[in-house]
């Protein structure tokens, strides 16, 4: 992925040269997207990663990677003087995924591993649910209408991320992220909105239950965040907002993998997964998995029956 030196998009980061290679292409695009960052607001599963790094918390275990790079856009995505989104992305060598219409993924040809996802939230008729809008203003650049991903951009905060080494220095970029404990709402709101296969559970899905896990085990320190975010998230709107919506979904959907069919072939999916990350076994892993989710749920029953004052979020 290096390229000549003196190429404002070359790649090296000297004290961190035996980065494996998603991480290498993670840390560029932060660098490709620098320019808007302040706008975007990164999600999925990079969010446990970043704050395991980054946020100052004590983080234990291990984090799950991803090829995709996950970017929520909220229109209006101005240019404001800046070169379009797609003309960036092409000119560091990103090729759009469809060669029709705008397309919400971007990805790095040559195998070296650069892949963007762009998502933006959800607004229209439910038969546009999930379908590629274009990103006013950047040209071949679509996004995919995601449901209630409005509270991942409402409740952020920004870390502070070294890139590497650009442009002849070490450079750091601002990366703005869900609060925590919006994150895990939102994840366990889409592990049971994305689609099975039907050959067995979608592995997307039992990768959330893995991204969970990581979220809950981390650390007491981690949980307490966790659990301030959700408070001040059902706090921030009234009993019908779209917060406390997300927030029942989450406790229901929980009981649903906890207790009901999904979790039957769900809980062992996500626990193979797990196994195969820390060395477990299976039977253990699920064990873990079972019992943080449970934890988890727990949290949002009592919040849910506690009456919380109105309070700053």
């Amino acid at each position: 992925m290096a390229t000549e030196s003196g190429d404002e998009n070359s790649f090296t980061r000297p004290a961190d040269i035996a980065l494996p290679a998603i991480e290498r292409a993670f840390y560029h695009v932060l660098w490709l997207l620098r320019n808007y960052l302040p706008d975007l607001v990164v999600i999925g599963g990079w969010v446990p990663y970043l704050y395991a790094r980054f946020s100052g918390d004590p983080w234990i275990g291990y984090q799950s990677l991803t090829a995709e790079v996950d970017v929520l856009t909220v229109p209006p995505l101005l240019t404001a003087g800046r070169p379009r989104l797609d003309e960036t992305l092409r000119d560091a060598g990103l090729a759009p995924a469809s060669e029709t219409g705008p397309s919400a993924v971007w990805q790095a040809p040559l195998g070296s591993g650069e892949m963007i996802e762009f998502l933006t939230p959800h607004r229209g008729v439910i038969t546009q649910l999930g379908s590629t809008v274009r990103v006013s203003g950047h040209g071949d650049v679509g996004a995919i209408s995601l449901d209630a991903a409005g509270i991942l951009a409402a409740h952020t905060l920004t870390l502070s991320v070294p890139v590497g080494e650009f442009e002849g220095r070490l450079q750091r970029v601002d990366v703005r992220v869900p609060r925590l404990g919006v994150y895990v709402i939102n994840k366990a709101v889409t592990v049971v909105a994305r689609r099975a296969h039907t050959d067995g559970p979608n592995p997307k899905q039992a990768k959330d239950l893995v991204y969970l896990h990581d979220v809950m085990a981390a650390s007491d320190v981690v949980r307490q965040r966790v659990e301030v975010d959700i408070r001040a998230l059902w706090n921030a709107g009234g009993r019908t907002s779209q917060e406390r919506q997300a927030i029942r979904s989450a406790r229901n959907n929980l009981g649903l993998v906890l207790n009901g069919i999904l979790g039957r072939t769900l809980l062992p999916a996500a626990a193979v997964q797990l196994s195969e990350r820390d060395g477990l076994s299976v039977i253990d892993a699920e064990a873990r998995i079972r019992g943080y989710l449970s934890d988890l749920a727990q949290m949002l029953r009592d919040l849910s029956k506690r009456r919380v004052s109105k309070g700053p979020t």
